[in-house]
C-alpha cells in the first residue's frame, strides 16, 4: 500500500474530532471504527487490510488503470511523438525509403535542430504504420456496420508499358441520417495489364478486410472503359447485371470477378 499524499488510507477514513481521530466509511454504523490518529496511517492500513481487503484490491486496481491512461495521454501529448508523426507523414506523402532515416546527413540534420530528438529506426516506422493501419481499418468497419448500399470507385496510375499499376479505392454511402459519405479504403498494387478480373480481386479483399456484404455494392467506378467486360460476353447463369459506370460505357460485370480467390 503506498504512503504520504497519495495513500488509500483517506478513501476509507475521514479525519474526525479535530483531526485527532479518524473514523472508518465502509465500516457500517453498527460496527462503527474509530481511531486514534497522530499522524500515523498504520494502524488504519492494518484495520483496511483485515476487514476491507477485497475494496481495498478493487480500489488499487482502478487506480492503477487510471495511471496508466494518464501516462498515455502525457505520452500523446509529447512533442517528439508529434515529430515521430510528421516525420512518418512526409516520408509516406512522397514515397521516400524508410532507410533514410539511417541516412548521415539527416541524421546530423536532425541533430542540429535538437540534440534530445530520438530518430525511429526503418522498423519502428513500419511498426507504427502496420498499427495506425489495422486501427484505420477497425474504426472504419465500426462505422461501415450500419451501412445499407455503397458505391465503390477506383482511381487507377498505369506504369509505362503497363507492366504495373497502383489502384485506390473509396467508397461512397448514406449514413443513418442520411449524409452523404466517402471511405478510402486503401490503395492496391497491379502486376502487369489492369483487367476487371484483378480489379474485382482487389475489391473483393478490401471487402474482406473491411466487413463489408459484397450484397451491398450497387455500383462500381473505375477510369477506364477497356478495364470492363462486355453485357454481350456475360452470357452465363453465374453472371449478375451490376451498373457500372464508365466514362464512355456502361457494362456488367460477371459474379466471379468480384468473389475472393
Amino acid at each position: 500500500m503506498s504512503s504520504g499524499t497519495h495513500s488509500p488510507v483517506w478513501h476509507f477514513f475521514k479525519k474526525i474530532k479535530n483531526d485527532t481521530a479518524v473514523r472508518c466509511l465502509r465500516c457500517d454504523s453498527t460496527r462503527e471504527t474509530v481511531l486514534a490518529f497522530r499522524s500515523s496511517t498504520t494502524g488504519m492500513i492494518d484495520h483496511i487490510r483485515k476487514k476491507h481487503s477485497d475494496e481495498l484490491r478493487d480500489y488499487e486496481k482502478r487506480m492503477k488503470e487510471a495511471a496508466a491512461t494518464s501516462s498515455s495521454t502525457l505520452r500523446s501529448s509529447d512533442p517528439s511523438s508529434e515529430a515521430h508523426d510528421s516525420l512518418i507523414s512526409a516520408m509516406s506523402a512522397t514515397n521516400t525509403p524508410f532507410r533514410f532515416v539511417k541516412n548521415e546527413y539527416f541524421v546530423k540534420f536532425c541533430k542540429l535542430l535538437n540534440p534530445d530528438y530520438q530518430l525511429l529506426s526503418p522498423y519502428q516506422i513500419q511498426r507504427k504504420l502496420l498499427l495506425t493501419g489495422s486501427k484505420y481499418v477497425a474504426n472504419l468497419s465500426k462505422q461501415l456496420e450500419s451501412m445499407e448500399k455503397c458505391v465503390v470507385s477506383l482511381d487507377g496510375w498505369t506504369g509505362k508499358y503497363e507492366c504495373t499499376s497502383l489502384y485506390a479505392v473509396f467508397l461512397y454511402f448514406c449514413s443513418p441520417e442520411y449524409e452523404k459519405k466517402k471511405a478510402f479504403l486503401g490503395v492496391r498494387h497491379i502486376n502487369g495489364e489492369a483487367t476487371a478480373e484483378k480489379l474485382g480481386v482487389i475489391v473483393a479483399n478490401l471487402f474482406d478486410e473491411y466487413k463489408i456484404e459484397f450484397a451491398k455494392l450497387t455500383t462500381g467506378l473505375s477510369d477506364g472503359g477497356s478495364n470492363i467486360k462486355n453485357g454481350s460476353e456475360c452470357d452465363s447463369s453465374d453472371s449478375i447485371w451490376t451498373p457500372t459506370l464508365f466514362p464512355r460505357r456502361a457494362s456488367s460485370v460477371p459474379r466471379d470477378v468480384f468473389m475472393s480467390q
